[in-house]
């Protein structure tokens, strides 16, 4: 595993993984949907911004969580029938 650095918010963090190309592009989500969230006009501190960055993203990931288990299903039911 290799240690990662990478920017978010413009403070340095170091991060270990196996997939430095996937911690980069976290990386850049995080910053770009805190990005997002400030924009929308509020004045917030980063660590505020940071939890809200990280209630969106955890509720896409739920979404689509919920969304790839129902394509799941349906699949399971097709090769059910298959047999």
């Amino acid at each position: 595993m290799a240690t990662n650095e990478v920017f978010v918010y413009g403070n340095k963090y170091r991060i270990t993984s196996s997939n430095t190309e996937l911690i980069k592009n976290a990386a850049s989500y995080v910053e770009d949907t805190m990005k997002q969230i400030e924009k929308n006009g509020h004045i917030l501190t980063t660590s505020t911004l940071a939890v809200m960055a990280a209630i969106k993203i955890a509720a896409e990931y739920y979404e689509m969580k919920s969304k790839v288990e129902g394509c799941e299903s349906k699949l399971q039911e097709i090769l059910n029938k298959l047999e």
